[in-house]
């Protein structure tokens, strides 16, 4: 549920890990080993988290929903554009968080977005996938409104990333 993590994931960070002897390199789809565990053992140590950069121009947004200011969100949502002179889509990354164990790239929504033109409606709809998360319950929330948080984020998060693109539109939602 934390930001980094996700924003971590968004970007396809490595994380280094060191230990006497050596070390290692982890993907970040491969770092989660479940909740609040980490995929390392215990005589290692985070020493460096790589972020490889995207090209110049594109758009980015976060956003995240949270009982109060501070707490770990419920449910979030990181989105990375690549933009296309003429506002074609031609590299995606989403990514939601807060509702499992770990960060989650949605890589239907990601493929579903490459060769279009953002729009509210192409969003909206594109958005709509997210419903079909396989969400966690808690006492803070329940599945259906991890995956309905899901949905809305993720729409708000697309439409914040195309239109900080250099090649993209700003996108009003209502």
């Amino acid at each position: 549920s934390a930001e980094l993590p996700s924003v971590s994931m968004a970007h396809e960070a490595t994380v280094t890990v060191k230990k006497m002897g050596g070390s290692r390199d982890i993907a970040m789809l491969d770092f989660p080993a479940g909740y609040m565990m980490p995929n390392f053992d215990p005589d290692e140590l985070v020493t460096e988290i790589r972020l490889p950069l995207w090209p110049k121009g594109h758009g980015y947004g976060f956003v995240e929903f949270a009982r109060r200011h501070g707490d770990f969100a419920i449910t979030s949502s990181a989105v990375l554009l690549d933009v296309e002179d003429g506002g074609s889509i031609k590299r995606a990354s989403v990514t939601v968080g807060g509702v499992g164990p770990s960060p989650l790239r949605v890589a239907s929504v990601e493929e579903s977005l490459i060769g279009q033109v953002g729009t509210v409606d192409v969003f909206t709809q594109i958005a709509e996938q997210c419903r079909g998360i396989e969400a966690m319950e808690d006492v803070y929330a329940p599945a259906w409104y991890r995956q309905h948080l899901a949905v809305v984020l993720t729409r708000r998060a697309l439409a914040k990333a195309f239109s900080s693109a250099e090649y993209g539109t700003e996108i009003v939602l209502r």
